[in-house]
Parts: structure tokens; sequence; C-alpha cells
């Protein structure tokens, strides 16, 4: 028989697990040095918790992303990690910037611009728009997660614009700021919002 000297044995890999918050039901997926590595859903909460074995030494660079429930990227989070043998690393705290879309790229002034996304529900929304004066505007994310904010024209005025988003959760803190959406605002025309018959615009 052969006695091993448990002691002679070298250490397990390291194990890797990463706590945060995404949106509700999200897939949530994990890449490691541009590799997919797992993904798993989200709770109804948007919280996630992806724990991985076996893990090489050394330098690793992980990923976290997310799609929400409309398809919808997450801001993804990047973590440079340096592992050794029998290590165990545990990253808490992560919080995805919200997703977000925009119904029109292109309005007249005075339409409105509807911004939406989702995040973890309840959070306070801030969006905030980059115009010739920066426009924040904050409000409340639905008990699913969802928010949107419709945005009359008249208050960024004519131009192009470029909106994005961030959520706040008391006990959580602040969300990474979501992708950049860009919308166009364009003067109403001269017959625009007039009778045709005053300005003999048929």
């Amino acid at each position: 028989a052969t006695v091993v000297d448990e002691n002679s044995l070298p250490p397990p890999n390291p194990v890797v697990e990463f706590k945060g918050v995404a949106a509700p039901n999200a897939t949530v997926t994990l890449t490691r040095n541009g590799v997919a590595v797992t993904s798993l859903t989200a709770t109804d909460s948007a919280a996630f918790d992806v724990v991985i074995s076996d893990q090489p030494v050394g330098q690793q660079v992980y990923d976290i992303s997310a799609l929400d429930v409309d398809g919808r990227a997450l801001t993804p989070m990047t973590f440079a990690l340096n592992l050794t043998a029998g290590s165990t690393t545990i990253i808490i705290g992560i919080f995805l910037g919200p997703s977000i879309a925009i119904d029109k790229p292109e309005v007249k002034l005075g339409e409105i611009v509807t911004v939406e996304g989702a995040t973890i529900p309840n959070s306070t929304i801030t969006v905030t728009v980059n115009s010739v004066q920066v426009k924040n505007y904050s409000f409340t994310a639905d008990a699913n997660g969802r928010w949107a904010k419709a945005i009359n024209t008249t208050d960024v005025g004519v131009g192009s614009h470029t909106a994005r988003a961030r959520a706040t959760m008391s006990g959580t803190g602040v969300s990474e700021y979501s992708g950049i959406v860009s919308f166009a605002v364009n003067p109403l025309g001269l017959c625009d919002g007039k009778k045709s018959a005053d300005l003999n615009c048929d």
C-alpha cells in the first residue's frame, strides 16, 4: 500500500465567485479571456451569483455581461484577477449599468422621444441628455425593473443629442452607466403646425 501525505499534495485550482445585480430574469454570461465559461438567469430581484471552480492559475480577465428579457444589453464589467493555487476570490457589489433603448432616432422639435430600459426593481434612474445644456431626469423604475422616460424635445432643443442612464439603489449602490443612445431633433418647417390655407402649404 502507498501512504500519501496530504501535506505534499498540490493545492487545488482557484475558485472565483461573482455576486451582483443586473435586471430581473436577465441572462448573465461570464467569459474568461474572451471565451464563454457559463451563463445563468438572474432572479426576479435582478440578483446573480456565479461560482466557478478549477480556474487556471495566473492572470485571468473575466467579463460579466447580461441581456434583459427584451434582449437589450446591459453595460458589461471587466475584472482582471491574478489567481493563485488554492485561492478563493469573491467579487461582490457588481452593479451592471441599465439596458437602454430609444424609440425614435430622429424627430421634429416638439415631438416626444422615449428612452427606456431595465435594471434593478424600484431603483432611482437618472437619464442624462447631453445637449447644448446637460439635462438630467430622475424617476423610479417599476417593480419589474422596467423604466421609461418620455422627453419633450422642446426641452433639449434642435440638434444632435445623446442620452445615457444610471441606477441608484439604497443598500446596493450606484450602477455603471448604461450604453449611449443618440437622437436628432430637426427644426419645424414653415408649414409644420400651421393650417395649410394660412400659408399656402398645399
